[in-house]
């Protein structure tokens, strides 16, 4: 059996019970705050070994600096693009995520989204909240009539595109770093190709560099003409001008974003910006408070799952 590891390990969001006690039974000391703030890290993270963080817990260098004794970032989602990662993994710290942890949760809402658009499902719903019945306006698409586009085809990916092939879709999937696509739900596809022959485009990529406001002009003008765009990845993905615009223009038929540029308290401060307020009431955009990941099932399979990681450090 192995020696228990003594040390603190501090919890910066709520989590389930059993990362709590699975930690403790690792012989880590838990200090649980899920309202922590920044500052409070600042004056504790000196002496802590562990740390477990999700998206409102930056960890860039000026702060890991003082990090002598941490030994393990644990991340309650994918993106880590709140850790500067490259210093952390050259001060021997291991960053740990948990993509597969909510996965499936982010597909099933990209699928529902989808689902929602080829039934005309939002428009339906506010004209006849306006008095207004008019059937034939909104006669759906089925499933095997309908080209899907994924783009990044990580564990969000497969997820998705299992889920809708199952139910007749056609996929397609692009992947500029990632070129397992075996389980054949998804043809592997250019990123030229997909866009023009896809219905529906779904993202799932990190937030880097290079995938910052992604969605921009060269992007959108090469979609087929009144295409649904999903985002379930990183608000800033989004390039808001350039989308607009095709939007006003009818280039982009829909889109659905349960991420946002300014999220929290940032989101209603950001109604000041005129761009911001127009997109997000744009009647061809459907939006939802980042809960794409959030189920009922994820947040227990997250907390499993970077248990198992930490475990395997001990």
């Amino acid at each position: 059996m192995k020696q228990k590891v003594e040390g603190r390990v501090l919890v910066c969001d709520t989590v389930h019970d059993c990362l709590l006690e699975g930690l403790t039974s690792l012989g880590y000391e838990v200090d649980y705050q899920p309202n922590i703030t920044l500052s409070e890290v600042d004056q504790c993270i000196e002496n802590l070994m562990g740390i477990v963080i999700n998206s409102r817990t930056l960890l860039p260098k000026e702060r890991l600096e003082n990090a002598s004794s941490l030994r393990f970032i644990a991340r309650l989602g994918s993106g880590m693009e709140i850790v500067d990662v490259p210093y952390a993994v050259s001060c021997g710290i291991a960053c740990l995520s948990a993509p597969e942890g909510n996965a499936f949760s982010v597909a099933e809402q990209a699928l529902a989204a989808m689902l929602s658009w080829m039934n005309n499902m939002i428009g339906a719903d506010r004209l006849l909240r306006a008095g207004s019945w008019e059937r034939e306006r909104f006669r759906g698409r089925s499933c095997q009539d309908t080209k899907l586009g994924i783009i990044g085809y990580g564990h969000t990916g497969k997820a998705l595109a299992q889920r809708a092939k199952a139910l007749g879709v056609t996929v397609y999937a692009y992947d500029k770093y990632h070129q397992d696509f075996d389980g054949g739900f998804a043809l592997k596809s250019d990123l030229s190709e997909l866009l023009q022959r896809a219905h529906v485009v779904s993202l799932h990529l990190p937030l880097t560099e290079e995938t910052k406001h992604y969605i921009n002009d060269s992007f959108l003008s090469q979609l087929q003409p009144g295409a649904m765009l999903i985002n379930t990845s990183r608000g800033s993905m989004i390039q808001l001008e350039d989308t607009l615009k095709a939007l006003d223009e009818g280039r982009l038929g829909f889109l659905y974003c349960d991420v946002l540029p300014y999220e929290g308290d940032a989101f209603v401060q950001a109604f000041d910006d005129e761009n911001f307020r127009r997109f997000i009431q744009h009647p061809r955009v459907s939006v939802s408070p980042h809960v794409a990941g959030w189920s009922f099932a994820s947040y227990r399979k997250l907390a499993e799952v970077l248990l198992a990681k930490i475990q395997k450090l001990s």
